[in-house]
């Protein structure tokens, strides 16, 4: 076969006259090439067929970029051919100006080519756009420490060509030239000079005021880059003033007509440091403030001369403020949290008026502003406070948001805290109890701020009233609950009540010990909520010392105790959206619909349990990291327990007959896959975890006896495997239910019997009853991506029947490790192919393996066309003997998908 396709490829080849007949050959060629199987004399035949005519130029334009491809494919994935390849392509990138985008694209790839500074220059003044943006992507990768570069040149000559393709005709050219000298101020500071950035400060300046958004986009990241550079040489007096340069600037376009390049302009101000006291001064107030202060120095003689002078900075940041756009709170926060933003008593009205915008994300992001807020004054800290107060009276429903700002700001500022606390208590003691409303926001809100101060180490507790920790007991639920259950509702009472002389207890004894520990972990908290991006680990230590002292002392209650610290993780703030909390919830409904299950309420439940799973599929747009890997978790599961609901009303409906059984068998098959995803596809399960989802696998066993009535042998083994791991995982401390005491009794009697006999479905469904999932959210989710490269339905690979064809592939896979069995899977029409992926091969980064690969598929139907589909799969663990399988070429034992299927588009060849 391999002889006869190579003859076919020479006759093909040197058919001049005929186009189907070159486009043949050129098939002919990819499957020889793509065959592993093929041996490298005819391999290396079909290579100098196709270089010779490309050399010969004696074919149309296409059919020429089409062997450029072909063979730039070769040369990276075969060695043994790169030298020969690079010297028959590297005359084309001097030569026909049509083919040089063609040949730069295939040699990027092949070991061995180089681009010299000649070879650049050349590239660079190129008429084909194609040509200079490839030739700036190629620039970028080598700046950006790519494993691999091939562009040999002197960092000052490769500025000099940047800042010529800076002013190219063609607006992504330019923006990309400019982007990559953002980079080079970033990473090769040490060919970086005072010179060299004012260079750059000036390119990106004329570029300020482009028509093109993009262009401006650029510009502001290189003014932000070389403001960085200037910040890390601080010695360097002529850098310190330039500062103030690029300060001007960047408010300037912080005025700018589109909202995104307003949010850039003012994400570069957070960033940039060492800016004079009086610029930034100025760009709190719209009144022009004057120059007189400033020392006649450069900075002086760049501000009055320059397009940007010292009036420029006026008013910005209060410009950004009452803009419509959230976007310019959060890159103040951003600053606060860095910098500690102090705001005097002149500015604070502009910060807490928005606290009543009618658009609720504008009051969030200002919510979370005043957390890191420091107040130099008491009457700024008391106006601050009564505008949360405000804001909590027009907006009731924010309570929990309010409630826990309220409590953090009481943590950081207890000693403002203590003189509130005390005015406080001067307003309300003229009451008597009945006439005293302590439900209203006011008051609510005064009692939350007054409780947290307690918790800092810096607040002496006897200065503080007791009448009003008496007052607080009510709030103790609302307070708890604003904190994700952070504090437990039982230990805040006890701690209140302690506090107040009130010797009453919900439960737990409050020794002064614990109560220590406590405000330890509230002043921990309180550190932690200042850190911005190393929240996430302090709260875990927090979360591990909490569980320590649970452990010694005994004095948590372990429901209460387990605190969720999800609810705090936040990319860029303090404040979660309680994603977290909301799936729980959520999975919590999920449990409760098992009575309308167990009622044979189906329906019902099955409208329940769809709400449900439109919920966290809400909640999935908006998540990622580990959240997303719970939200993936609550799917499945919800998806488990819809199946369970399908069967539980098919099984006992009135009209189940023989013929049902199919479509029974059908949905249980489903079960058994959804269990197994969750099982297997899961990592980190706790034992509580583990034991759950062991429990609903019994269940599905049994389900399956329903359509025998007698115990099946290879059914029982899997029911003897299930509750062999669970007695193990029960000596940990787990719970036996009574259904799993059940089905084990009976499925040891059937063991032993030698006739079979009925078993009691019925009895045992009615002994199971779903028990709420004990969440602790903290396993990854084994998933891939699986993209195919350059197919589509508009875009088919093309194909002679009976060959082989070759299929390239880009995958991405999540939290897999080299000892797992990972394929890729191809299907038609019944017939399968395996491709077992070495994990060795792929690239590794944060838990991430990527790789492209080029997969040969050899069972191509005799057709005009088909459609494969393609994901990826992963073996069961090597100990799962009950699924052990007899397969050559595949999977020793089941496999679960964990890629979404991928449609395939092929178009056949007619053969001649």
């Amino acid at each position: 076969m391999e002889t006869h396709l190579l003859e076919r490829f020479n006759l093909h080849l040197h058919d001049p006259s005929d186009a189907q007949a070159r486009l043949r050959a050129l098939t002919s060629a990819k499957a020889l090439l793509a065959n592993p199987n093929s041996s490298d004399s005819t391999r290396r035949a079909v290579v100098d067929g196709l270089t010779r005519l490309l050399c010969s130029g004696n074919a149309d334009f296409t059919f020429l970029r089409y062997i450029i491809k072909l063979i730039g494919d070769v040369a990276a994935l075969d060695g043994v051919f790169a030298p020969s390849i690079i010297e028959v392509l590297r005359p084309l990138l001097v030569g026909e100006e049509k083919l040089v985008a063609d040949a730069l694209s295939a040699l990027a790839s092949v070991d061995g080519f180089l681009l010299e500074e000649g070879l650049v220059l050349s590239l660079a003044s190129s008429p084909h756009v194609s040509v200079r943006s490839m030739l700036v992507k190629l620039l970028v990768s080598s700046l950006d420490w790519d494993k691999r570069s091939i562009v040999v040149m002197k960092p000052h000559f490769m500025i000099r060509v940047l800042l010529g393709l800076a002013e190219d005709l063609y607006p992504l050219i330019r923006a990309k030239a400019v982007d990559s000298l953002a980079l080079v101020c970033r990473i090769n500071e040490s060919v970086v000079g005072f010179q060299t950035v004012k260079c750059f400060n000036d390119c990106a300046t004329s570029f300020l005021h482009n028509d093109e958004e993009l262009i401006r986009l650029s510009a502001i990241r290189l003014i932000s880059a070389c403001g960085q550079f200037l910040a890390n040489n601080k010695g360097d007096t002529r850098y310190c003033e330039l500062t103030d340069a690029i300060f001007a600037q960047l408010c300037v376009m912080a005025r700018d007509m589109s909202m995104k390049v307003r949010v850039e302009a003012f994400s570069a101000l957070g960033k940039l440091q060492g800016v004079s006291e009086h610029m930034l001064l100025q760009s709190l107030s719209k009144k022009i403030l004057g120059t007189q202060n400033i020392e006649n120095t450069f900075v002086e003689h760049t501000l009055r001369n320059s397009k940007f002078p010292f009036s420029s900075s006026a008013g910005a940041f209060v410009h950004g403020i009452e803009d419509e756009f959230h976007e310019t709170l959060e890159t103040l926060y951003q600053m606060a949290a860095n910098d500690r933003l102090i705001i005097q008593e002149k500015h604070m009205h502009m910060f807490l008026g928005l606290l009543n915008d009618v658009n609720a994300i504008i009051r969030f992001a200002t919510r979370k502003l005043l957390l890191l807020v420091e107040f130099p004054k008491f009457e700024i800290f008391k106006a601050a406070i009564n505008s949360i107060l405000t804001n909590l009276e027009r907006h009731p429903e924010e309570e929990e948001d309010v409630f826990f700002i309220l409590f953090c700001i009481g943590i950081s500022n207890a000693k403002l805290a203590l003189k509130l606390a005390k005015e406080f208590v001067s307003l309300v003691q003229p009451f008597s109890a009945g006439e005293l409303i302590l439900d209203t926001p006011w008051a609510a809100g005064h009692l939350v701020l007054i409780v947290s101060s307690t918790f800092s180490s810096k607040q002496k507790i006897s200065d503080i009233p007791t009448v009003l920790f008496s007052y607080a007991v009510p709030l103790v639920g609302r307070i708890s609950r604003s904190l994700g259950g952070f504090v437990s509702q039982y230990f805040l009472s006890d701690y209140l009540c302690h506090l107040s002389g009130v010797h009453f207890s919900f439960g737990i004894p409050m020794f002064e010990e614990t109560k220590l520990t406590a405000m330890k972990l509230e002043e921990t908290l309180a550190n932690s909520l200042k850190c911005g991006d190393k929240l996430c680990n302090s709260l875990l230590l927090l979360h591990d010392e909490n569980l320590k002292s649970k452990c010694k002392e005994d004095k948590f209650d372990s429901c209460q105790v387990s605190a969720s610290s999800e609810l705090f993780l936040q990319r860029k703030g303090v404040i979660d959206d309680r994603s977290t909390q909301s799936v729980k919830f959520i999975l919590g409904k999920v449990q409760e619909t098992w009575h309308l299950i167990h009622s044979h309420c189906g329906l019902v439940a099955l409208r329940i349990l769809r709400a449900c799973k439109d919920e966290l599929d809400f909640i999935n747009l908006d998540i990622n990291g580990s959240g997303a890997d719970f939200v993936e978790f609550g799917l499945e599961y919800v998806q488990v327990i819809m199946l369970f609901a399908e069967i539980w009303q098919q099984i006992y409906a009135k009209n189940f007959r023989v013929t049902a059984m199919a479509a029974l068998d059908i949905v249980i098959e489903k079960l058994d896959v959804s269990l197994r995803r969750l099982k297997y596809c899961f990592l980190g399960l706790s034992i509580e975890e583990e034991c759950h989802l062991l429990e609903l696998i019994l269940l599905s066993h049994v389900l399956r006896l329903h359509k025998f009535q007698i115990y099946s042998h290879d059914i029982l083994m899997k029911m003897d495997s299930t509750i062999s791991r669970l007695q193990i995982l029960c000596k940990e401390g787990s719970n036996i239910s009574a259904f799993i005491k059940e089905v084990k009794m009976y499925s040891t009697e059937e063991g032993t019997n030698e006739c079979s006999r009925e078993f009691p479905v019925d009895k045992l469904l009615q002994l199971f009853y779903l028990r709420l999932i004990p969440f602790c959210g903290k396993f990854r989710h084994i998933k891939a991506d699986l993209t195919a490269i350059g197919n589509s339905s508009e875009n088919p690979l093309h194909y002679v029947s009976g060959l082989p064809v070759g299929i390239t592939f880009e995958i991405s896979l999540y939290n897999t490790s080299q000892t797992e069995r990972v394929w890729l899977k191809l299907a038609i029409d019944g017939s399968f192919q395996y491709i077992f992926l070495d994990l060795c091969k792929f690239r590794e980064c944060h838990e991430v393996r990527k790789g492209t690969l080029t997969i040969p598929y050899y069972t191509a139907p005799r057709a005009a066309s088909f459609v494969l589909k393609a994901c990826i799969c992963i073996e069961f663990p090597v100990g799962d003997f009950l699924h052990l399988k007899r397969k050559v070429g595949g999977p020793k034992h089941d496999s679960i998908r964990i890629s979404q299927e991928v449609d395939l588009y092929f178009v056949g060849i007619r053969s001649c």
